[in-house]
Protein backbone atom coordinates (compact mmCIF):
# COMPACT_ATOMS: atom_id res chain seq x y z
CA UNK A 1 0.00 0.00 0.00
CA UNK A 2 1.39 3.41 -0.99
CA UNK A 3 1.75 6.15 1.60
CA UNK A 4 0.03 9.50 1.22
CA UNK A 5 2.28 12.44 0.40
CA UNK A 6 2.10 13.72 4.00
CA UNK A 7 2.91 10.31 5.46
CA UNK A 8 5.71 9.88 2.97
CA UNK A 9 7.28 13.17 4.09
CA UNK A 10 6.85 12.17 7.74
CA UNK A 11 8.51 8.82 7.13
CA UNK A 12 11.41 10.46 5.33
CA UNK A 13 11.77 13.02 8.12
CA UNK A 14 11.85 10.26 10.72
CA UNK A 15 14.52 8.36 8.81
CA UNK A 16 16.64 11.52 8.53
CA UNK A 17 16.12 12.24 12.22
CA UNK A 18 17.51 8.82 13.22
CA UNK A 19 20.33 9.31 10.75
CA UNK A 20 21.17 12.60 12.48
CA UNK A 21 21.11 10.94 15.90
CA UNK A 22 23.47 8.21 14.66
CA UNK A 23 25.83 10.80 13.21
CA UNK A 24 25.75 12.75 16.49
CA UNK A 25 26.77 9.59 18.34
CA UNK A 26 29.62 9.18 15.83
CA UNK A 27 30.64 12.82 16.61
CA UNK A 28 30.08 13.92 13.02
CA UNK A 29 28.18 17.08 13.90
CA UNK A 30 28.25 18.71 10.47
CA UNK A 31 26.65 15.73 8.75
CA UNK A 32 24.21 15.30 11.66
CA UNK A 33 23.13 18.93 11.32
CA UNK A 34 22.62 18.49 7.59
CA UNK A 35 20.46 15.43 8.21
CA UNK A 36 18.33 17.41 10.69
CA UNK A 37 18.00 20.29 8.17
CA UNK A 38 16.73 17.88 5.55
CA UNK A 39 14.30 16.40 8.07
CA UNK A 40 13.02 19.89 8.94
CA UNK A 41 12.41 20.60 5.26
CA UNK A 42 10.12 17.59 5.13
CA UNK A 43 8.42 18.20 8.49
CA UNK A 44 8.80 21.91 9.36
CA UNK A 45 6.07 21.67 12.05
CA UNK A 46 8.13 19.26 14.16
CA UNK A 47 9.06 21.40 17.17
CA UNK A 48 10.95 18.56 18.91
CA UNK A 49 13.17 18.21 15.85
CA UNK A 50 13.77 21.95 15.83
CA UNK A 51 14.75 21.80 19.52
CA UNK A 52 17.27 19.01 18.91
CA UNK A 53 18.68 20.82 15.91
CA UNK A 54 19.08 24.01 17.92
CA UNK A 55 20.87 22.16 20.71
CA UNK A 56 23.32 20.67 18.24
CA UNK A 57 23.94 24.10 16.72
CA UNK A 58 24.62 25.53 20.16
CA UNK A 59 27.06 22.72 20.90
CA UNK A 60 28.84 23.64 17.68
CA UNK A 61 29.01 27.28 18.79
CA UNK A 62 26.37 28.46 16.30
CA UNK A 63 24.27 30.25 18.92
CA UNK A 64 22.86 33.01 16.75
CA UNK A 65 22.01 30.61 13.93
CA UNK A 66 20.18 28.35 16.40
CA UNK A 67 18.25 31.30 17.80
CA UNK A 68 17.29 32.50 14.33
CA UNK A 69 16.10 29.03 13.37
CA UNK A 70 13.97 28.73 16.50
CA UNK A 71 12.46 32.17 15.98
CA UNK A 72 11.51 31.08 12.48
CA UNK A 73 9.95 27.93 13.93
CA UNK A 74 7.88 30.02 16.35
CA UNK A 75 6.79 32.33 13.57
CA UNK A 76 5.68 29.33 11.52
CA UNK A 77 3.90 27.68 14.47
CA UNK A 78 2.51 30.62 16.36
CA UNK A 79 -0.28 28.52 17.91
CA UNK A 80 1.99 25.89 19.46
CA UNK A 81 3.06 26.74 23.05
CA UNK A 82 5.82 24.15 22.93
CA UNK A 83 7.55 26.14 20.14
CA UNK A 84 7.58 29.27 22.29
CA UNK A 85 8.80 27.37 25.35
CA UNK A 86 11.55 25.71 23.30
CA UNK A 87 12.72 29.12 22.12
CA UNK A 88 12.72 30.53 25.66
CA UNK A 89 14.58 27.51 27.05
CA UNK A 90 17.22 27.81 24.36
CA UNK A 91 17.86 31.39 25.43
CA UNK A 92 18.05 30.33 29.09
CA UNK A 93 20.55 27.58 28.34
CA UNK A 94 22.78 29.56 25.98
CA UNK A 95 22.72 33.18 27.13
CA UNK A 96 26.42 33.05 28.17
CA UNK A 97 25.85 35.94 30.53
CA UNK A 98 24.42 38.22 27.83
CA UNK A 99 21.68 40.36 29.34
CA UNK A 100 19.98 40.69 25.97
CA UNK A 101 19.56 36.91 25.56
CA UNK A 102 18.36 36.51 29.15
CA UNK A 103 15.86 39.25 28.53
CA UNK A 104 14.66 37.42 25.42
CA UNK A 105 14.23 34.21 27.43
CA UNK A 106 11.97 36.00 29.89
CA UNK A 107 10.15 37.86 27.13
CA UNK A 108 9.34 34.64 25.30
CA UNK A 109 8.24 32.95 28.55
CA UNK A 110 5.87 35.84 29.35
CA UNK A 111 4.51 35.91 25.83
CA UNK A 112 3.78 32.20 26.04
CA UNK A 113 1.54 32.74 29.06
CA UNK A 114 -0.15 35.71 27.39
CA UNK A 115 -0.82 33.76 24.20
CA UNK A 116 -1.74 30.48 25.89
CA UNK A 117 -3.48 31.23 29.19
CA UNK A 118 -4.78 27.65 29.39
CA UNK A 119 -1.37 26.03 28.96
CA UNK A 120 -0.10 24.61 32.26
CA UNK A 121 3.34 24.15 30.71
CA UNK A 122 3.47 27.86 29.92
CA UNK A 123 2.87 28.81 33.57
CA UNK A 124 5.35 26.20 34.77
CA UNK A 125 8.02 27.44 32.40
CA UNK A 126 7.54 31.07 33.41
CA UNK A 127 7.85 30.13 37.10
CA UNK A 128 11.02 28.15 36.34
CA UNK A 129 12.39 31.10 34.35
CA UNK A 130 11.93 33.51 37.25
CA UNK A 131 13.69 31.15 39.64
CA UNK A 132 16.49 30.60 37.12
CA UNK A 133 17.11 34.30 36.40
CA UNK A 134 17.90 35.29 39.97
CA UNK A 135 19.74 38.49 38.97
CA UNK A 136 16.75 40.25 37.44
CA UNK A 137 16.12 43.81 38.67
CA UNK A 138 12.94 44.48 40.61
CA UNK A 139 10.93 42.04 42.75
CA UNK A 140 12.52 38.82 43.94
CA UNK A 141 11.96 35.65 41.86
CA UNK A 142 9.68 34.17 44.53
CA UNK A 143 7.42 37.23 44.41
CA UNK A 144 7.24 37.12 40.61
CA UNK A 145 6.47 33.40 40.72
CA UNK A 146 3.60 34.03 43.12
CA UNK A 147 2.13 36.55 40.68
CA UNK A 148 2.25 33.92 37.94
CA UNK A 149 0.55 31.28 40.09
CA UNK A 150 -2.08 33.73 41.29
CA UNK A 151 -2.96 34.30 37.66
CA UNK A 152 -2.92 30.56 36.95
CA UNK A 153 -5.28 29.98 39.87
CA UNK A 154 -7.86 32.20 38.14
CA UNK A 155 -7.68 30.31 34.83
CA UNK A 156 -11.05 29.37 33.38
CA UNK A 157 -10.10 25.76 32.75
CA UNK A 158 -12.27 22.71 33.36
CA UNK A 159 -9.46 20.36 32.34
CA UNK A 160 -8.29 18.27 35.28
CA UNK A 161 -4.95 17.68 33.55
CA UNK A 162 -4.34 21.46 33.48
CA UNK A 163 -4.72 21.77 37.25
CA UNK A 164 -2.76 18.61 37.96
CA UNK A 165 0.13 19.81 35.79
CA UNK A 166 0.32 23.03 37.80
CA UNK A 167 0.95 21.25 41.11
CA UNK A 168 4.78 21.12 40.72
CA UNK A 169 4.91 24.86 39.99
CA UNK A 170 2.60 25.60 42.92
CA UNK A 171 4.74 23.48 45.25
CA UNK A 172 7.85 25.31 44.07
CA UNK A 173 6.24 28.72 44.45
CA UNK A 174 4.66 28.14 47.86
CA UNK A 175 7.32 26.43 50.02
CA UNK A 176 6.26 24.55 53.13
CA UNK A 177 9.55 24.69 55.05
CA UNK A 178 8.68 27.72 57.18
CA UNK A 179 6.19 26.92 59.93
CA UNK A 180 5.00 30.54 59.96
CA UNK A 181 3.75 30.39 56.36
CA UNK A 182 3.15 26.67 55.99
CA UNK A 183 -0.62 26.61 56.50
CA UNK A 184 -1.26 29.55 54.18
CA UNK A 185 1.01 28.17 51.47
CA UNK A 186 -0.46 24.69 51.76
CA UNK A 187 -3.93 26.13 51.23
CA UNK A 188 -2.73 27.83 48.03
CA UNK A 189 -1.20 24.58 46.76
CA UNK A 190 -4.31 22.60 47.64
CA UNK A 191 -6.42 24.92 45.50
CA UNK A 192 -4.79 23.41 42.40
CA UNK A 193 -5.17 19.86 43.73
CA UNK A 194 -8.83 20.43 44.58
CA UNK A 195 -9.52 21.89 41.14
CA UNK A 196 -7.93 18.84 39.54
CA UNK A 197 -10.08 16.61 41.73
CA UNK A 198 -13.19 18.64 40.94
CA UNK A 199 -12.88 18.14 37.19
CA UNK A 200 -11.28 14.68 37.16
CA UNK A 201 -14.51 12.68 37.52
CA UNK A 202 -13.34 9.09 36.84
CA UNK A 203 -10.08 9.87 35.05
CA UNK A 204 -7.68 7.40 36.65
CA UNK A 205 -4.68 9.06 34.99
CA UNK A 206 -5.50 12.15 37.09
CA UNK A 207 -6.76 10.50 40.26
CA UNK A 208 -3.68 8.30 40.78
CA UNK A 209 -1.02 11.07 40.67
CA UNK A 210 -3.33 13.30 42.69
CA UNK A 211 -3.65 10.66 45.41
CA UNK A 212 0.15 10.24 45.34
CA UNK A 213 0.53 13.99 45.77
CA UNK A 214 -1.70 14.00 48.86
CA UNK A 215 0.12 11.02 50.36
CA UNK A 216 3.59 12.46 49.70
CA UNK A 217 2.62 15.75 51.32
CA UNK A 218 0.99 13.86 54.20
CA UNK A 219 4.21 11.96 54.82
CA UNK A 220 6.27 15.13 54.65
CA UNK A 221 3.98 17.14 56.93
CA UNK A 222 2.83 14.20 59.11
CA UNK A 223 -0.76 15.16 58.31
CA UNK A 224 -3.65 12.74 58.75
CA UNK A 225 -5.91 15.34 57.10
CA UNK A 226 -3.98 14.98 53.85
CA UNK A 227 -4.06 11.20 54.19
CA UNK A 228 -7.84 11.40 54.35
CA UNK A 229 -7.94 13.56 51.23
CA UNK A 230 -6.41 10.67 49.30
CA UNK A 231 -9.03 8.14 50.48
CA UNK A 232 -11.98 9.08 48.21
CA UNK A 233 -9.65 9.16 45.21
CA UNK A 234 -8.27 5.70 45.95
CA UNK A 235 -11.77 4.36 46.62
CA UNK A 236 -12.91 5.63 43.23
CA UNK A 237 -9.87 4.14 41.47
CA UNK A 238 -10.22 0.71 43.07
CA UNK A 239 -13.98 0.61 42.56
CA UNK A 240 -13.63 1.46 38.89
CA UNK A 241 -10.57 -0.76 38.37
CA UNK A 242 -10.69 -3.69 40.84
CA UNK A 243 -7.99 -5.41 38.78
CA UNK A 244 -5.54 -2.66 39.78
CA UNK A 245 -3.93 -4.54 42.66
CA UNK A 246 -1.20 -1.92 43.39
CA UNK A 247 -3.95 0.67 43.83
CA UNK A 248 -5.80 -1.64 46.21
CA UNK A 249 -2.60 -2.06 48.20
CA UNK A 250 -2.19 1.71 48.38
CA UNK A 251 -5.83 2.12 49.39
CA UNK A 252 -5.48 -0.43 52.22
CA UNK A 253 -2.25 1.14 53.49
CA UNK A 254 -3.86 4.59 53.39
CA UNK A 255 -6.92 3.37 55.29
CA UNK A 256 -4.57 2.00 57.93
CA UNK A 257 -2.78 5.38 58.15
CA UNK A 258 -6.15 7.03 58.64
CA UNK A 259 -7.01 4.64 61.48
CA UNK A 260 -9.56 2.62 59.46
CA UNK A 261 -8.06 -0.73 60.46
CA UNK A 262 -11.15 -2.89 59.91
CA UNK A 263 -11.66 -1.67 56.36
CA UNK A 264 -7.95 -2.03 55.58
CA UNK A 265 -8.02 -5.59 56.89
CA UNK A 266 -10.93 -6.47 54.59
CA UNK A 267 -8.99 -5.25 51.56
CA UNK A 268 -5.85 -7.15 52.56
CA UNK A 269 -7.92 -10.33 52.98
CA UNK A 270 -9.32 -9.82 49.48
CA UNK A 271 -5.79 -9.40 48.15
CA UNK A 272 -4.67 -12.66 49.77
CA UNK A 273 -7.68 -14.46 48.30
CA UNK A 274 -6.73 -13.15 44.86
CA UNK A 275 -3.04 -13.97 45.28
CA UNK A 276 -2.00 -16.30 48.08
CA UNK A 277 1.64 -15.33 47.44
CA UNK A 278 1.11 -11.66 48.26
CA UNK A 279 3.73 -11.14 50.97
CA UNK A 280 2.81 -7.53 51.61
CA UNK A 281 -0.81 -8.45 52.30
CA UNK A 282 0.19 -11.36 54.56
CA UNK A 283 2.47 -9.08 56.58
CA UNK A 284 -0.27 -6.49 56.83
CA UNK A 285 -2.68 -9.14 58.11
CA UNK A 286 -0.11 -10.21 60.72
CA UNK A 287 -0.21 -6.68 62.06
CA UNK A 288 -4.04 -6.67 61.97
CA UNK A 289 -4.10 -9.92 63.94
CA UNK A 290 -1.65 -8.49 66.48
CA UNK A 291 -3.88 -5.45 66.95
CA UNK A 292 -7.01 -7.57 67.37
CA UNK A 293 -5.10 -10.17 69.45
CA UNK A 294 -6.26 -12.92 67.10
CA UNK A 295 -3.44 -15.39 67.70
CA UNK A 296 -4.64 -18.17 65.33
CA UNK A 297 -4.98 -15.63 62.49
CA UNK A 298 -1.55 -14.20 63.25
CA UNK A 299 -0.03 -17.68 63.15
CA UNK A 300 -1.80 -18.45 59.87
CA UNK A 301 -0.25 -15.48 58.10
CA UNK A 302 3.16 -15.88 59.75
CA UNK A 303 3.20 -19.44 58.44
CA UNK A 304 2.29 -18.16 54.97
CA UNK A 305 5.21 -15.72 55.07
CA UNK A 306 7.58 -18.49 56.16
CA UNK A 307 6.31 -20.73 53.38
CA UNK A 308 6.90 -18.01 50.77
CA UNK A 309 10.21 -16.60 52.02
CA UNK A 310 11.87 -19.47 53.80
CA UNK A 311 12.49 -17.32 56.85
CA UNK A 312 15.45 -17.00 59.17
CA UNK A 313 15.77 -19.45 62.09
CA UNK A 314 14.65 -16.83 64.61
CA UNK A 315 11.48 -16.21 62.61
CA UNK A 316 10.62 -19.90 62.80
CA UNK A 317 11.31 -19.87 66.53
CA UNK A 318 9.06 -16.84 67.01
CA UNK A 319 6.16 -18.58 65.28
CA UNK A 320 6.89 -21.75 67.28
CA UNK A 321 6.59 -19.81 70.55
CA UNK A 322 3.23 -18.40 69.43
CA UNK A 323 1.97 -21.84 68.45
CA UNK A 324 2.88 -23.25 71.86
CA UNK A 325 0.74 -20.53 73.45
CA UNK A 326 -2.23 -21.35 71.21
CA UNK A 327 -4.60 -24.26 70.64
CA UNK A 328 -2.18 -25.31 67.87
CA UNK A 329 0.54 -26.38 70.33
CA UNK A 330 0.46 -29.97 69.08
CA UNK A 331 1.48 -28.72 65.60
CA UNK A 332 4.58 -26.90 66.87
CA UNK A 333 6.99 -29.86 66.48
CA UNK A 334 6.01 -30.28 62.81
CA UNK A 335 6.79 -26.60 62.24
CA UNK A 336 10.28 -26.96 63.67
CA UNK A 337 10.92 -30.09 61.62
CA UNK A 338 10.22 -27.98 58.52
CA UNK A 339 12.55 -25.30 59.85
CA UNK A 340 15.30 -27.86 60.43
CA UNK A 341 14.97 -28.95 56.81
CA UNK A 342 15.44 -25.32 55.71
CA UNK A 343 18.25 -24.55 58.21
CA UNK A 344 19.92 -27.91 58.97
CA UNK A 345 22.98 -26.32 60.59
CA UNK A 346 21.25 -24.27 63.31
CA UNK A 347 21.24 -26.07 66.67
CA UNK A 348 18.57 -23.80 68.13
CA UNK A 349 15.89 -25.49 66.03
CA UNK A 350 16.31 -29.06 67.32
CA UNK A 351 16.86 -27.64 70.81
CA UNK A 352 13.48 -25.92 70.76
CA UNK A 353 12.00 -29.02 69.16
CA UNK A 354 13.21 -30.88 72.25
CA UNK A 355 11.48 -28.31 74.48
CA UNK A 356 8.28 -28.64 72.43
CA UNK A 357 8.39 -32.43 72.79
CA UNK A 358 9.02 -32.03 76.51
CA UNK A 359 5.95 -29.81 76.86
CA UNK A 360 3.92 -32.45 75.03
CA UNK A 361 5.49 -35.17 77.24
CA UNK A 362 7.04 -36.91 74.26
CA UNK A 363 10.15 -37.87 76.24
CA UNK A 364 12.09 -40.20 73.93
CA UNK A 365 11.58 -37.88 70.94
CA UNK A 366 12.53 -34.89 73.08
CA UNK A 367 15.83 -36.47 74.14
CA UNK A 368 16.59 -37.43 70.55
CA UNK A 369 16.04 -33.82 69.40
CA UNK A 370 18.29 -32.50 72.17
CA UNK A 371 21.09 -34.87 71.20
CA UNK A 372 20.73 -33.64 67.62
CA UNK A 373 21.14 -30.06 68.87
CA UNK A 374 24.20 -30.99 70.92
CA UNK A 375 25.75 -32.69 67.90
CA UNK A 376 25.19 -29.61 65.75
CA UNK A 377 26.91 -27.38 68.31
CA UNK A 378 30.11 -29.32 67.74
CA UNK A 379 29.74 -29.59 63.96
CA UNK A 380 28.75 -26.02 63.09
CA UNK A 381 30.54 -23.90 65.68
CA UNK A 382 33.29 -21.40 64.93
CA UNK A 383 35.13 -20.62 68.19
CA UNK A 384 36.13 -17.12 67.10
CA UNK A 385 32.61 -16.08 66.17
CA UNK A 386 29.56 -15.49 68.35
CA UNK A 387 27.32 -17.93 66.50
CA UNK A 388 23.98 -19.15 67.88
CA UNK A 389 25.44 -22.66 68.20
CA UNK A 390 28.36 -21.40 70.26
CA UNK A 391 26.01 -19.43 72.49
CA UNK A 392 24.13 -22.64 73.27
CA UNK A 393 27.34 -24.28 74.47
CA UNK A 394 27.77 -21.40 76.92
CA UNK A 395 24.17 -21.53 78.14
CA UNK A 396 23.61 -23.38 81.46
CA UNK A 397 19.88 -23.66 80.69
CA UNK A 398 20.70 -25.63 77.53
CA UNK A 399 22.47 -28.36 79.47
CA UNK A 400 19.94 -28.28 82.33
CA UNK A 401 17.05 -28.95 79.94
CA UNK A 402 19.03 -31.75 78.32
CA UNK A 403 19.68 -33.28 81.73
CA UNK A 404 15.99 -33.10 82.63
CA UNK A 405 15.13 -34.96 79.42
CA UNK A 406 17.80 -37.60 79.98
CA UNK A 407 16.69 -38.10 83.58
CA UNK A 408 13.32 -39.32 82.27
CA UNK A 409 14.99 -42.21 80.44
CA UNK A 410 16.61 -44.95 82.62
CA UNK A 411 19.18 -45.72 79.93
CA UNK A 412 20.30 -42.09 79.79
CA UNK A 413 21.03 -41.36 83.46
CA UNK A 414 24.77 -41.06 82.84
CA UNK A 415 24.08 -38.36 80.26
CA UNK A 416 21.78 -36.62 82.74
CA UNK A 417 24.52 -36.57 85.38
CA UNK A 418 27.04 -35.22 82.86
CA UNK A 419 24.72 -32.43 81.70
CA UNK A 420 23.64 -31.42 85.24
CA UNK A 421 27.31 -31.02 86.11
CA UNK A 422 27.98 -28.99 82.93
CA UNK A 423 25.04 -26.72 83.73
CA UNK A 424 26.43 -26.15 87.25
CA UNK A 425 29.83 -25.38 85.77
CA UNK A 426 28.38 -22.73 83.46
CA UNK A 427 25.78 -21.20 85.81
CA UNK A 428 26.83 -17.93 87.44
CA UNK A 429 26.41 -17.29 91.14
CA UNK A 430 23.43 -15.03 90.53
CA UNK A 431 21.36 -18.01 89.34
CA UNK A 432 20.90 -19.93 92.63
CA UNK A 433 17.55 -21.41 91.58
CA UNK A 434 19.06 -23.01 88.49
CA UNK A 435 21.89 -24.38 90.60
CA UNK A 436 19.37 -25.68 93.11
CA UNK A 437 17.50 -27.54 90.36
CA UNK A 438 20.75 -29.07 89.11
CA UNK A 439 21.71 -30.25 92.61
CA UNK A 440 18.20 -31.64 93.09
CA UNK A 441 18.54 -33.60 89.85
CA UNK A 442 21.94 -34.95 90.86
CA UNK A 443 20.72 -35.82 94.36
CA UNK A 444 17.68 -37.63 93.01
CA UNK A 445 19.61 -39.70 90.49
CA UNK A 446 22.47 -40.49 92.87
CA UNK A 447 20.31 -40.63 96.00
CA UNK A 448 22.84 -38.26 97.55
CA UNK A 449 21.54 -36.37 100.59
CA UNK A 450 24.35 -33.76 100.41
CA UNK A 451 23.23 -32.72 96.92
CA UNK A 452 19.61 -32.57 98.03
CA UNK A 453 20.56 -30.43 101.05
CA UNK A 454 22.46 -28.02 98.76
CA UNK A 455 19.38 -27.82 96.59
CA UNK A 456 17.22 -26.92 99.60
CA UNK A 457 19.73 -24.34 100.85
CA UNK A 458 19.96 -22.64 97.47
CA UNK A 459 16.18 -22.63 97.13
CA UNK A 460 15.65 -21.01 100.54
CA UNK A 461 15.36 -17.22 100.86
CA UNK A 462 18.61 -15.57 101.93
CA UNK A 463 18.91 -14.95 105.63
CA UNK A 464 20.00 -11.48 106.90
Amino acid sequence: MELSAANQRRAEALALFYKGRRLEQEVDDDLALEAYRQAMQREPENVSLASRMARLMANMGKYNEALTMLEATVAAHDRDPSAWITLSRHCLQHHHGAAEIKSKALQFARQTVEKFPLSAEAYRHLVDTYFFLTDLPGPKPAERAREVMERAAQAASTDAHFWLALLPAASKTYPLDDAATRDANLALILHFAEQAQRFAQDQTEVLEPLASFYLNQAKRLKSVTLVRKALPLLEKITTRHPENLPARHTYAATLRQAGEEAQATRIYRDLVRINAQDLVAHRALIRSAEISKDLPLEIEHRLAVLHLEGGEPQEWLDVNAKMLASPQAAEAPALLLRAMHTHPEDARLPYHLALDRQQLEQWPEALQAFQKALLLTSQFTQPNLHTPNLELLKDPDFFFHGAELAAQQPFAHELALEWYRQSLKLSPDDQPLLQARCYHGLGTLLQDEDFLRKARDLSSPSKP
